[in-house]
């Protein structure tokens, strides 16, 4: 069975200014928040569980600590929707975002983002999209606050034909960009993959 959320398991992983709103709004009966190694497939995730009656959110713990609080945020307005729509509406759909912006305008967000970031949270605001990796700018701007990883770059800053290894070690060589992706061509392989050009990469 689910137990309910504590304040001090995510405590460490937020600013601190945000913690009593996350309480808050953690504290519906039968949520779990689980805290997961990386993922390259996702940033967070929310599962109704038991026909609705338990809720499951996961975030990575890898993140830093203000983008584990917008993939928080984000994931809470999907249960908060799942429990007032039962899952009729659509995932990211204008109710979504009018939850997320809600939940957002709780805080102070002086007291929680750098200056730096103020700007590209407020624009993100205005338009919520599925998740903040797609909005470039403001994922950019938050991985400034990643820790350093040594030789590690995006793909954006490769140019093309140039060859650089992925996360697992698998080979590529950077082709043309096709609207928001990177065609890219796995040397051992030959078959051609679509990356986002703000994918970590390390070049060869």
């Amino acid at each position: 069975m689910l137990t309910k959320i504590v304040i001090p398991c995510f405590t460490p992983y937020v600013p601190a200014h945000s913690v009593g709103a996350l309480g808050k709004w953690l504290s519906v009966p039968g949520t779990q928040l689980r805290i997961t190694k990386h993922r390259s497939s996702k940033l967070g995730d929310y599962r109704p569980l038991n026909g609705g009656k338990q809720h499951l959110i996961s975030v990575n713990g890898n993140l830093n600590k203000y983008a584990f609080l917008i993939t928080l945020v984000h994931e809470i307005a999907h249960m908060n929707n799942y429990i007032a729509y039962r899952g009729k509406v659509r995932p990211h759909g204008q109710e979504w975002k009018d939850e997320f912006k809600r939940l957002m305008a709780e805080f102070d967000l002086t007291s929680i983002f750098p200056d730096i970031l103020l700007p590209k949270i407020e624009s993100y605001m205005a338009n919520p999209k599925a998740s903040s990796s797609s909005d470039i700018s403001l994922s950019l701007a938050l991985r400034e606050f990643d820790a350093k990883k040594e030789n590690h770059v995006v793909l954006s800053q490769i140019e093309e034909g140039a060859i650089f290894n992925t996360r697992n070690g698998r080979a590529f060589v950077r082709g043309a960009r096709q609207k928001k992706r990177i065609k890219c061509k796995e040397m051992k392989t030959g078959r051609l993959y679509l990356f986002s050009p703000i994918a970590e990469v390390i070049p060869a």
